[in-house]
């Protein structure tokens, strides 16, 4: 619904969407009402609580041949984060026989089979972590920053992933003589897509960036006595976790 507010209306506003019924064009289990943590405001206006990101790749494809347009992109990107991420596996000197084994295994395993075609987060989330381990097995460390940056743009859960690849990164290039001046470099073209992020968020939601359906500041996610159920709950919960880092587990 949120491609569909971008191509009709030119926003991400979806109270006027509901009204009209919109999703009709493209949901056919009925009405298609709010979800129930939408972020609603006072003065009437509805924004989902999903990112925008996923609405921005999908848009091409909902643009040239709706629902299943947008369904075919992200099993595209589906396909590169698999393709990526065997590729990078080679680059680290795995043997052909491995990478086909983990090939087999990603392709079968549940996450990619039943979130191939779905325009959920955890398609882009996915792709861009996987292109951007591909852009840091050859060295590409502009490509790498930019990777960074994007992955808050597919899921603001994301940034408990991005925190730490850039302190390893930082400490490996620092380990292979890297300048400090290469690293500031890395960082600022981090920074640019996150800052972008950064604005939308403060402009529609007045929060640096909101914490999922709840509408929380995202510093909620860093309480300490929170810390030992929130980083494995990241990691093993089966609609996050395995599909979000499925590159690092191959």
């Amino acid at each position: 619904l949120m491609t569909h507010s971008l191509l009709a209306d030119g926003d991400l506003e979806l109270s006027n969407n509901y009204a009209r019924e919109d999703a009709k064009v493209f949901y056919h289990r009925g009405r298609l009402e709010p979800q129930g943590n939408e972020h609603r405001f006072d003065d009437g206006r509805i924004y989902s609580h999903h990112p925008v990101g996923p609405a921005l790749l999908a848009y091409p494809g909902y643009v040239l041949a709706g629902r299943t347009g947008a369904a075919c992109s992200f099993a595209l990107l589906a396909s590169l984060a698999l393709a990526w991420t065997l590729s990078s596996l080679g680059a680290m000197g795995f043997k052909r026989e491995t990478c086909v084994r983990v090939g087999w295994v990603g392709l079968f395993a549940s996450p990619l089979y039943l979130y191939a075609g779905l325009l959920f987060a955890e398609v882009p989330s996915a792709c861009v972590l996987a292109g951007t381990l591909w852009a840091a097995t050859r060295r590409r460390w502009g490509w790498v920053a930019l990777g960074m940056g994007l992955l808050p743009w597919a899921h603001n859960r994301n940034l408990l992933l991005m925190i730490p690849i850039l302190l390893v990164l930082a400490w490996s290039m620092r380990r292979g003589k890297t300048s400090l001046r290469a690293l500031a470099r890395l960082l600022l073209v981090s920074a640019i897509p996150l800052l972008l992020l950064v604005a939308y968020f403060v402009r529609v939601y007045g929060v640096w960036t909101p914490l999922g359906a709840h509408h929380e500041s995202f510093g909620s996610l860093f309480p300490l006595e929170r810390l030992a159920i929130g980083v494995p709950g990241l990691l093993l919960d089966q609609e996050v976790g395995l599909w979000f880092y499925f590159p690092v587990f191959a």
